[in-house]
């Protein structure tokens, strides 16, 4: 959608419309008309990003009114952050921001990693918190949490190790095959248009479904390092059942489709 229509129009609120001006408001408006395409066309994604999101925010309400050790205070926190930029990557996904989501989706990873060992090893809390105190305590740090990161700060979460690399290798990057993967021939001998996305448009359902598979290893540690203050609460288990059932049929789908690439169209990060 490039011209300001009635239409298009419509997807501005009334201040946006009184200042919005230039390429910003076309922006907003395309960015608009791209969510709403995608919710239409992945409807069944969207209702899982929206289950999970709610079992997510309902797992942090559990654990506010539970926490009563200090070492636990930090991991929540980092939890709820994480919870947060997942909340973002889900709009930059349906507002066609595909590379860009990736990008936050492994800074969200990471906050869950590093809640989910410091309630695992409670003693290495000091060493997180006193990380910017001097180079000593940064050099303790590092140890621990930026060297050899599959061996320790993914220690015991191979699945999470994995999905922090897709997504580093699927974000945004300032280098020429991250780029020229953006640019497609629309017919021979034409000037290249640009997929914002980063993606073929017939390679979204994949990429949507690899950020939702994601989200839903990130929520399964989670309730796994903090399950004795979610035990209790019936309820929240029967939507993450209910959530496991519709993520299981909603990837089976998006596997049968015909995902064919288009003649021209460069080739994203495999999932």
């Amino acid at each position: 959608m490039s011209a300001d229509t009635d239409d298009a129009r419509n997807l501005l609120t009334e201040f946006e419309r009184d200042n919005l001006r230039g390429r910003y408001r076309q922006h907003l408006i395309n960015t608009r008309n791209n969510w709403g395409v995608n919710f239409n066309k992945f409807r069944p994604l969207w209702d899982c990003f929206m289950l999970i999101d709610e079992i997510w925010h309902r797992e942090l309400e559990d654990m506010s009114e539970g926490i009563n050790d200090s070492k636990e205070v930090f991991p929540f926190f980092l939890f709820a952050a994480a919870h947060a930029k997942a909340q973002v990557v889900i709009n930059l996904l349906f507002s066609d921001y595909v590379t860009e989501a990736y990008s936050i989706m492994r800074e969200a990873i990471e906050f869950v990693v590093h809640g989910y060992r410091l309630l695992s090893r409670p003693d290495l809390l000091d060493v997180w918190w006193n990380r910017g105190r001097d180079a000593a305590s940064l050099e303790l740090w590092k140890d621990e949490f930026w060297f050899a990161k599959e061996h320790r700060l993914f220690e015991g979460l191979p699945e999470l190790y994995s999905a922090w690399k897709l997504c580093s290798e699927g974000a945004s990057h300032a280098h020429a095959s991250s780029l020229l993967v953006r640019f497609y021939a629309i017919e021979p001998n034409t000037e290249p248009a640009l997929h914002y996305s980063g993606v073929a448009p017939e390679l979204l359902p994949l990429m949507f479904g690899g950020i939702l598979s994601i989200m839903s290893s990130l929520e399964c540690r989670i309730f796994e390092i903090t399950e004795s203050y979610l035990h209790a609460d019936t309820e929240l288990q029967q939507m993450r059942n209910k959530f496991g059932e519709d993520m299981e049929t909603t990837l089976v789908s998006i596997m049968k489709q015909d995902l064919t690439p288009g003649v021209g169209v460069g080739q994203p990060p495999t999932l």
